[in-house]
């Protein structure tokens, strides 16, 4: 929110009149036009947002509601606080989102969903809950590793619906748990993901390269990727090289590249300083006029190694479990409240917890016992997660929803689902 030269002028003559007796008086200017809860109606009516203006005011006035100056007593200068005060907090309110009709107040205010909430703490090894309480609940978010939820299961009766809300690794027990919720989206679905975006990006002149370490023994990571692709039927060249190499492979790599369509490139491996090899090539081979994107997990994201711009610079197409696009209404919302309650910032784990109570516990509120039966038809983006869950044959539910985003050239990180 920005104040015009007109509104300043017309902030400017309200605090001339209420500041200086010969303009305004004593009655009208100084103990009227001046009080704060009077301002902040007068300044609303000049910003167009009275509701907030008398709210500040309000709250302003409350601190010099006993104001008095008696004899010669020189005052604090409420005008000063009132006509530039308040038109500062508007300004500031409204440009956070803090507004009284911002999604964030009305959530608070209409979105109540009545919770009986009991938390155990398992650090001691004790599940510290027993049978028949867990036959009372509609659901039992955690715990987080697999040790925990096996036994938790062992002590709960067929009835226990268990959302593992953490650890992807929990996500290997849904094949033998009916009543088992995995939350997070598993790497397995990352690599099936990013094989779907080639295939629906490819077009006619395209070539899909696929890279691995030479003389290294590939790990799971990338045979799932290379498994990925061949499951969704994609055409591509493998290319391998020794690490060793890395200063010699350019002209060998461009060698199976074209020049007339894209090249998408997939690394099948999880060893930081080969994928930082592999992307260092791969940016010198866009500086050689070869149409380059690079398609990965979320894995690569965290190698401190790899520079950023080598990433923007090959178009990263990334397929995620987590991502927090700050520029969505729902995260900045998210956290002005968590901010208010808690005085810090959200980590990670904050937007998770919110992101597995939030939809669980509303699919239960909306459908009751039988919640359970439409989690495949609730698909839903949450603030850094998307749930898109599916039943697997003769076991629980997985969470396979993905997000993709795109590193631009232009050094943007946009959200493209």
């Amino acid at each position: 929110m920005q104040i015009n030269v007109f509104q300043a002028v017309l902030l400017g003559l309200c605090a001339c009149l209420a500041s200086m007796p010969g303009m305004g008086g004593t009655s009208f200017g100084n103990y009227t036009l001046g009080r704060p809860l009077v301002a902040g109606l007068v300044v609303g009516l000049i910003l167009g947002d009275v509701q907030t203006g008398i709210i500040v005011g309000a709250a302003i006035q409350v601190i010099y509601i006993a104001l008095v100056t008696p004899g010669g007593t020189v005052s604090a200068d409420v005008r000063a606080i009132s006509y530039i005060g308040i038109p500062l907090s508007i300004c500031a309110i409204r440009g956070m989102g803090l507004s009284p009709d911002s999604s964030a107040a009305k959530d608070m205010a209409a979105e109540g969903v009545d919770i009986d909430l009991q938390v155990h703490d398992i650090s001691s090894g004790s599940m510290g809950i027993t049978r028949y309480s867990l036959s009372q609940t509609d659901m039992v978010i955690g715990p987080v590793s697999s040790a925990d939820i096996t036994k938790l299961f062992a002590m709960a009766p067929e009835s226990c619906i268990l959302v593992s809300p953490l650890d992807p690794r929990a996500g290997s027990l849904v094949q033998g748990y009916r009543n088992m919720i995995q939350a997070p989206a598993s790497n397995l679905h990352q690599y099936a993901d990013m094989a779907s975006w080639i295939a629906e990006s490819s077009r006619a002149g395209d070539k899909v390269i696929v890279i691995s370490e030479k003389e290294a023994r590939m790990n799971d990571a990338g045979r799932l990727m290379k498994a990925a692709m061949d499951s969704a039927s994609i055409n591509y060249a493998p290319f391998s090289y020794s690490i060793l190499d890395g200063r010699k492979i350019q002209v060998p790599l461009e060698g199976i590249m074209t020049k007339s369509g894209t090249n998408r490139v997939v690394i099948a491996s999880e060893s930081e300083a080969f994928v930082n090899d592999v992307v260092r090539n791969l940016n010198l081979i866009v500086h050689d006029k070869y149409d380059v994107v690079l398609y990965g997990p979320a894995k690569i994201r965290s190698f401190e190694t790899i520079e950023v711009e080598n990433l923007h610079n090959t178009s990263l197409h990334a397929s995620l479990a987590y991502f927090i696009d700050y520029d969505d209404e729902k995260v900045r919302d998210f956290l002005m409240k968590y901010r208010a309650l808690f005085r810090t910032e959200p980590t990670q784990f904050a937007f998770q917890g919110y992101d597995v109570t939030r939809y669980f516990l509303e699919l239960c509120a909306k459908y009751g016992d039988g919640w359970t039966q439409m989690l495949e038809s609730s698909e839903m983006d949450m603030l850094q997660c998307r749930f898109r869950c599916r039943q697997i044959p003769g076991g629980g539910y997985a969470n396979e929803g993905i997000r993709r985003i795109v590193y631009g050239r232009d050094w943007s990180i946009e959200k493209v689902k």
